[in-house]
């Protein structure tokens, strides 16, 4: 691929940053391994990022690299994607903390054990390696863990990752292999001329391209939205915790009981969350809301609704203004919570201390599966964001998919039931449990 010539009326009074054969904007994980596949192909890339690289939601989650529990759609995705994370570390050259440990999710009672079941015989034609396990096959994998278990869904080839880690490597071998890296540079605005897009105008100038990759998380509705495209999503924000290093516990990614989720990192510390998250006020909150109020209502228990007062509060009606929402808060409770909820599962541990705490805001879509989708309208415009809160693990397989949405005109998996016309068609699935 060459860069392409574009009109220059089209970015108006901007000045010209960059041009090229493809603009991503986004630096997490989705669109710095689009950016890596597609400059590994020889197509000139431009990175936007407007912060730092893994600033947001793909540095901010627990690392779960999952098959199991996911929508029958998304796993010829995610399956690919393992494959991937499996020689990742040799492909990037970079030391990802990758362990192919499993993933646990324990059963407290039988209803939650045949809700497994019923998971396990709809994924059979995947060939998956997903088991259900008995109380003393969960003892077996969490050595003195208490209490007594119905048992517990089991995949022993998934594993875990440093978000941290892995996004940077994706951007850094990007740019080895010569694509172009603007951070601190915010996406102000996707550029369309006679039905297709032109460029990208961003706060540090415009950057030119005929094919723009639209990776930008919770930003996505907003940046879309300037050029005429309307995307439904919601905003949640979780809280997590990372404790003090102990003896080590499991290689697995563990879903406990009461929604406690962690796993035991390289170093020893335990990475922890309690599944729920708390709703973000954006403009778009309600204006989606009869779409997504099936989904809220599915998952009532895992949401922390944080609305009333904040609503009404000048400085919130700012952000909202301005569309920024800052840094998000930690909620201290969910810390206090989780810790309380790993001392006791793993008594003998003692008093836990939270070492570092932080929050993470998660995009997703009234069906809690991803869109990603080569428009037509306008034409050039790739979108790959509402991941709901397990797309870490796809980030791999989805920078493979848009490298071929883009240099190929196709994919070979079936990408219907992820485009972004299904919304406005009426034609996305019911609400389902959300299960990171």
């Amino acid at each position: 691929m060459t860069a392409r010539a574009f009109d220059s009326a089209a970015n108006g009074s901007a000045s010209l940053l960059d041009h090229a054969d493809v603009v991503v904007v986004g630096g997490g994980i989705a669109g710095s391994a689009a950016a890596w596949e597609l400059a590994r192909q020889g197509a000139e890339v431009v990175l936007v990022e407007k912060g730092d690289v893994a600033d947001e939601q793909s540095g901010r989650n627990l690392g779960f690299v999952r098959q199991q529990l996911r929508d029958p759609v998304e796993l010829p995705l995610m399956i690919a994607s393992i494959d991937r994370w499996t020689r990742l570390s040799d492909d990037l050259e970079a030391e990802i903390e990758w362990v192919g440990g499993g993933n646990l999710a324990l059963a407290k009672d039988d209803t939650v054990l045949a809700a497994y079941r019923t998971w396990v015989d709809g994924a059979k034609d995947y060939n998956l390696t997903s088991e259900i396990i008995n109380d003393a096959e969960v003892r077996a994998l969490l050595p003195g863990i208490a209490g007594e278990w119905a048992g517990g869904l089991f995949t022993p080839g998934d594993g875990q990752a440093d978000p941290v880690r892995t996004t940077k490597a994706f951007a850094n071998a990007a740019v080895r292999e010569g694509a172009r890296l603007r951070t601190q540079c915010t996406a102000k605005r996707v550029h369309v001329q006679d039905g297709r897009v032109t460029g990208v105008e961003t706060s540090q100038g415009f950057v030119g391209a005929r094919t723009v990759v639209c990776a930008a998380g919770i930003w996505t509705t907003r940046l879309l939205a300037t050029c005429g495209v309307v995307l439904p999503q919601r905003v949640m924000r979780s809280t997590l915790t990372q404790t003090n290093p102990v003896e080590r516990l499991t290689d697995a990614a563990v879903v406990a009981g009461g929604g406690t989720y962690f796993r035991q990192a390289a170093s020893g510390s335990l990475l922890i969350s309690d599944g729920k998250a708390a709703i973000d006020v954006t403009p778009d909150t309600f204006k989606h809301m009869r779409m997504f109020l099936p989904m809220y209502l599915a998952n009532r228990s895992r949401f922390r609704p944080r609305l009333g007062w904040q609503v009404l509060s000048p400085a919130v009606r700012r952000r909202l203004a301005a569309y920024d929402l800052g840094e998000p808060e930690v909620d201290q409770r969910v810390v206090r919570s989780s810790l309380a909820s790993l001392e006791r599962l793993f008594p003998r541990l003692g008093r836990l201390q939270a070492t570092r705490t932080w929050a993470g805001r998660i995009e997703g879509t009234p069906d809690a599966l991803p869109v990603i989708d080569a428009l037509r309208d306008p034409q050039g415009l790739i979108v790959v964001t509402g991941q709901s809160n397990h797309g870490f693990a796809l980030g791999p397989i989805f920078g493979a998919v848009v490298a071929d949405l883009i240099t190929q005109g196709r994919s070979s998996f079936d990408l219907h039931p992820f485009r972004l016309s299904r919304f406005a068609e009426g034609a996305y699935g019911r609400p389902r449990s959300l299960i990171a």
